[in-house]
């Protein structure tokens, strides 16, 4: 009795044969170089008497080296398989189950081997994952109800914002088209979820800092109604009483100050709230895209603009970032001081204002933003929105905030700032 068979063969090693095509055509033990299987076909009589004269094989199912090549065969195309979806282990035992039929298949050793190598890989990859584990995106906090995340707004309002175009050609001053970039991105807040518990306070500051006030985002909706109005409302304040040297330092520490009060969760008003008990302050998780490295911090951003030196009394001096490292404020591992400099990045007003600002905890991309030209200030804008909400350090930052949507706010009392401390 006699039949057919259609076989796949190496070109390289006749005795590496198979019954179906691998994947990729390439024989799977020679793995050393690309050597593709022919089809044959090969007459077989089973007699399991041995080789009949004419060179047809008689094959004998148990017994003969027919079948045994054929079961070869069958377990490596599965063990080559196996190997290739990553399951080492049971590849392994597929490579094995093939040696033991020919035990001088040295290729096999090596396959063996091989899984042997990809599964401690596998088991060391285990053990680095238990000790420093993979947890970005951050899965958000849980924060009480309403919870209270802070950005302190530091608005230039010095001589020059009010002397110096916004940029060539312009005919409003920096002042002017800040005030709108300001009141624009604030305003666009109003979809955030939390609106009302995001709490914006805004100083203005030239030698002197002086409080404009201190609101929810919710609250400054519902007061201003349009961007127009909050435009107006900025730039009236700045303008009335403010227009001389310009003292950076000052402003920063009083924003150090007011935040030092706020995480101490020492604020009056924000207290009788919850019946003189300490208010709860949103955490936000923060994770380095590069390093994985996760932490939670307390939801808080100081914001500064300008577009000078720190020059006051004729003097300029270098600059102190009172927030560095998280500048020992309660909780607070991290720099949260962002800056944008209003003018040419060739200033010495920026380079100074550059230096002292830290690189941003997800992205380790600077927390500073240059403003030099027209197109800048639709930028500035993003920037304003970005801070307000309190969600983000950098440029990096800005770009997803963009792709993120609000919901409906709610309504809340007006808070004077002079209540709060």
């Amino acid at each position: 009795m006699s039949a057919v068979n259609k076989v796949w063969v190496c070109p390289e090693n006749k005795d590496h044969v198979f019954e179906e095509r691998t994947p990729t055509g390439a024989c799977p033990i020679c793995d050393h170089t690309f050597s593709f299987l022919v089809l044959e076909k090969r007459k077989v009589v089973d007699t399991g008497e041995g080789p009949e004269p004419g060179g047809e094989v008689k094959v004998s199912p148990d017994r003969s080296r027919s079948h045994l090549q054929e079961k070869y065969s069958r377990l490596v195309i599965e063990a080559t398989g196996l190997f290739e979806e990553e399951q080492y282990a049971a590849a392994k035992e597929k490579y094995e189950a093939a040696l033991n039929i020919f035990k001088d298949r040295d290729e096999l050793h090596d396959k063996i081997m091989e899984c042997e190598e990809k599964l401690k890989e596998v088991e060391a990859e285990k053990i680095v994952v238990k000790e420093k584990p993979v947890l970005f995106p951050a899965p958000p906090p849980s924060s009480a109800e309403g919870s209270i995340a802070l950005c302190v707004l530091l608005m230039d309002a010095s001589s020059s914002m009010f002397s110096v175009p916004a940029y060539e050609g312009s005919e409003e001053n920096r002042a002017q088209v800040v005030a709108r970039a300001a009141a624009r991105g604030i305003m666009n807040s109003k979809g955030k979820t939390r609106a009302q518990d995001a709490y914006l306070a805004v100083f203005k500051f030239d030698h002197r800092t002086r409080p404009v006030f201190v609101k929810s985002i919710a609250e400054i909706n519902e007061e201003f109604k349009t961007a127009e109005a909050l435009e107006k409302f900025f730039y009236t304040s700045m303008e009335s009483d403010m227009g001389g040297e310009t003292d950076i330092n000052a402003a920063l520490q009083e924003a150090y100050n007011f935040v030092d009060i706020f995480l101490k969760k020492e604020m009056v008003q924000f207290r009788k709230k919850w019946d003189d008990k300490d208010y709860p302050i949103f955490i936000s998780p923060v994770s380095n895209r590069k390093t994985m490295d996760y932490t939670e911090i307390p939801n808080v951003r100081v914001f500064i603009y300008t577009d000078g030196e720190q020059f006051v009394d004729d003097v300029t001096k270098e600059l102190v970032n009172p927030f560095q490292g998280g500048g020992n404020l309660p909780g607070m591992p991290v720099d949260v001081l962002l800056g944008a400099y209003i003018g040419s990045g060739e200033d010495e007003g920026a380079e100074q204002l550059k230096v002292i600002l830290s690189d941003c905890p997800e992205h380790d991309h600077r927390q500073f933003f240059l403003i030099d030209k027209a197109e800048g200030l639709v930028e500035l804008e993003k920037i304003f929105h970005m801070a307000s909400g309190n969600s983000g350090f950098c440029n990096l930052c800005v770009e997803k905030e963009q792709r993120h949507t609000g919901t409906t706010v709610e309504e809340k009392d007006t808070y004077q700032f002079d209540e709060l401390l």
